[in-house]
């Protein structure tokens, strides 16, 4: 087969150890939108199909290989439209790609873009049930399950990112960091609560057109921002958290990440 970039995905399963066909149409649809950003310009396509093959065997091993598939599919799609973009996490490599996957995944879910309908969690499933007995004017139950199933899988990323960095810092933020993560609930109990506030500040607008858009979980939404802000004034200094949130940013790609452009370049 000649070698090329298509943006059409093949599979074509080979033992398991061993990049398939689809890992290195996959790896090479991810150069080809890099090279149209100015990046990956020297690339081993061989490690790169390699790293694709990690994440959709081991990281997504959990899941049905067709589902793992698709998954890293729409993920990447919608990532080479968004390259840069504001508050994305930026990846210049396939190594920095199945690194920083699962806080891709959560935006991309977020903003919709799936084809397909979304797996919902047995615990998301019984959370909708709990909420949906509040009453949502305008979203049937199904609506509000991909909600919180795509709030939920966002806030984990986050808290992901946050347990990393604070593995990271130095000195008293280091010390801070490592208390803040171990403040941090499960997803789950976050999201529940999120939408119990969303629900009672509905109930009191006039002809709600049932959007969520604006009320979702959000790492920059300001009521996430006042709730680890208040946790720092738990631990003596709001300041603290304002330094480590523009270090939890950092990581999340406002900018090139510490070796993303290393992978492949000689």
């Amino acid at each position: 087969m000649r070698e090329g970039v298509d943006d059409k995905m093949l599979i074509n399963e080979e033992p398991n150890g061993k990049a398939t066909k689809w890992d290195r149409s996959a790896a090479l649809y991810l150069v080809k939108h890099l090279r149209k950003r100015g990046y990956a310009n020297r690339v081993r396509i061989n490690t790169w199909a390699d790293y694709i093959r990690i994440l959709r065997t081991s990281h997504l091993g959990h899941l049905s290989d067709a589902v793992a598939r698709n998954r890293i599919r729409m993920t990447m799609r919608w990532y080479v439209r968004h390259i840069n973009g504001p508050y994305i996490p930026q990846v210049y490599s396939a190594k920095a790609f199945r690194t920083k996957f699962d806080s891709l995944h959560a935006h991309a879910t977020r903003s919709g873009v799936f084809d397909v309908q979304l797996e919902i969690a047995p615990e998301v499933a019984k959370m909708a049930a709990r909420l949906e007995s509040l009453g949502w004017p305008g979203i049937t139950t199904p609506q509000l399950a991909a909600v919180l199933q795509g709030d939920v899988t966002a806030y984990a990323a986050w808290r992901l990112n946050a347990l990393h960095v604070a593995t990271i810092t130095r000195g008293n933020l280091q010390r801070f960091a490592a208390w803040f993560v171990t403040q941090l609930p499960d997803p789950y109990h976050v999201i529940e609560q999120w939408y119990g506030l969303v629900n009672r500040q509905i109930k009191g607008w006039d002809n709600w057109d049932g959007n969520l858009r604006t009320l979702r979980w959000h790492p920059q939404h300001r009521r996430h921002h006042q709730h680890c802000r208040g946790l720092a004034t738990e631990y003596g200094s709001v300041s603290f958290w304002d330094q480590f949130s523009k270090e939890l940013c950092s990581y999340e790609g406002k900018g090139i990440q510490s070796g993303d452009r290393a992978e492949g370049i000689d």
